[in-house]
């Protein structure tokens, strides 16, 4: 910086210039480094506002087309559910034929889905009070099955719930029992078959 000065020194000399004007000609100079990192450090600090903007704007387009994809995903079925005066006197379409309803007092709800998308996958579920246990409809449902080559997939039992999942072919059978005691009644019965 020393040897910066002395040429400035001898510049002034050779420009007659005043002293005033080679002061003022001195720190302009001098002060030229701190006005460079200056406007570095803006530079930097903008480059870095603009880089996490668009990280930003990126991640959310991304997490929006994610979330398109699965809405895309999404299928609903078509839901019919069979009225309550016809409740009693049928089960739901596809409902077959052979699935017991174990000690059945009444039926509570019944309905069959469908799906537009796919017009070969159909569900049926009933749900009915029944005279018996949930431990004796467990066995019921779980020896069913087992008579009728259907694989179980899964058996659940927690508190006062149980439940079963069974599988042969492309076909599901899912049944789940509750208590519930109110007259005759010793526990709701929700089964759930499906034909993909």
């Amino acid at each position: 910086m020393d040897n910066y000065i002395d040429i400035i020194s001898l510049q002034r000399y050779n420009e007659n210039m005043s002293d005033q004007d080679f002061l003022e000609v001195k720190n302009s100079r001098q002060n030229l480094p701190n006005k460079n990192i200056i406007g570095i450090v803006v530079l930097v600090i903008f480059l870095i506002a603009g880089g996490f903007f668009v990280y930003k704007t990126q991640t959310r387009k991304q997490k929006q087309e994610q979330e398109n994809v699965i809405l895309k995903n999404v299928v609903t079925p078509e839901i019919t559910k069979i009225l309550p005066d016809k409740l009693q006197k049928e089960t739901p379409l596809g409902f077959p034929k052979d699935i017991l309803l174990n000690g059945k007092i009444k039926i509570i709800e019944s309905y069959n889905a469908s799906y537009a998308q796919n017009p070969n996958i159909k569900q049926a579920t009933i749900s009915f009070e029944s005279l018996k246990s949930i431990q004796e409809n467990y066995d019921f449902y779980s020896g069913w099955a087992k008579d009728n080559k259907w694989e179980i997939q899964t058996s659940y039992e927690q508190g006062n719930l149980m439940s079963l999942y069974a599988q042969k072919n492309q076909m599901t059978f899912n049944v789940a029992i509750i208590p519930k005691t109110s007259g005759n009644t010793k526990s709701e019965v929700n089964i759930s078959y499906a034909e993909f």
